[in-house]
């Protein structure tokens, strides 16, 4: 006796919502709803309704609302268990997917501003020491064209060591260059996953009181 109370209750408080056919509804925070060829528990079962589909409402009697589904098809579902905003679980879980992203996003930039890092040290490394190698070759072709005339060889060698130097310099410039753009963007995702995290927390705490107030009206209405 209590629950068939219980669902006329429900059944009036779903009556009095004013129709609003041709707008777009979604399914709430339930597991499945059925749909059904007609506006009572006895037509038959057309589908299971997902949690989040978006169903288009054609009128409403009785506290069924008459819908489309996505593929098409006509039928009636109890008019509670729609809701005219997306429900907040898709939500976050997607807001969830995005953080893992973006979190594997910034350990990769780590690790390849790390590699970029040993790279230019490398190339650093590389330049000091082929400067120290031309400073020596160029004091030693100092002294040596003293006592000799002819120094094409040793010339020879003397450009081929500055145009060493020259591409060395070069390339530590460029892999300073990359390391500064990987650093900024580093810093970039850092911020977008904290903000992400707060995001998460926020719509977990408005999840976490709806369900609250959610139960406590269903505890009226169960005495």
């Amino acid at each position: 006796m209590r629950a068939v109370w219980g669902l006329t209750v429900a059944v009036l408080l779903a009556s009095a919502v004013p129709s609003l056919a041709g707008q777009t509804f979604y399914v709430t925070d339930e597991l499945e709803i059925t749909l059904r060829a007609g506006p009572g528990l006895g037509y038959k079962i057309l589908q299971l309704l997902k949690t989040g589909t978006p169903l288009e409402k054609l009128g409403e009697e009785e506290g069924w609302a008459h819908v489309r589904a996505p593929d098409g098809q006509d039928g009636w579902v109890v008019a509670r268990y729609l809701s005219g905003e997306p429900p907040k679980g898709p939500q976050l879980e997607a807001a969830r997917r995005e953080l893992a992203s973006l979190r594997d996003e910034a350990a990769r930039l780590r690790k390849e501003n790390a590699s970029w890092t040993a790279k230019a040290r490398e190339a650093q490394a590389r330049a000091e020491r082929l400067a120290r190698e031309l400073e020596s070759l160029r004091k030693e072709f100092a002294d040596w064209k003293e006592a000799h005339a002819d120094a094409v060889a040793l010339r020879t060698r003397l450009q081929a060591l500055e145009k060493q130097e020259a591409e060395a310099t070069a390339e530590l410039q460029r892999l300073r260059a990359e390391n500064r753009t990987l650093q900024v963007r580093e810093r970039f995702y850092w911020f977008f996953s904290g903000a992400l995290v707060l995001l998460s927390g926020w719509i977990l705490g408005y999840l976490y009181a709806s369900s609250r107030q959610r139960a406590k009206a269903r505890s009226r209405f169960r005495y």
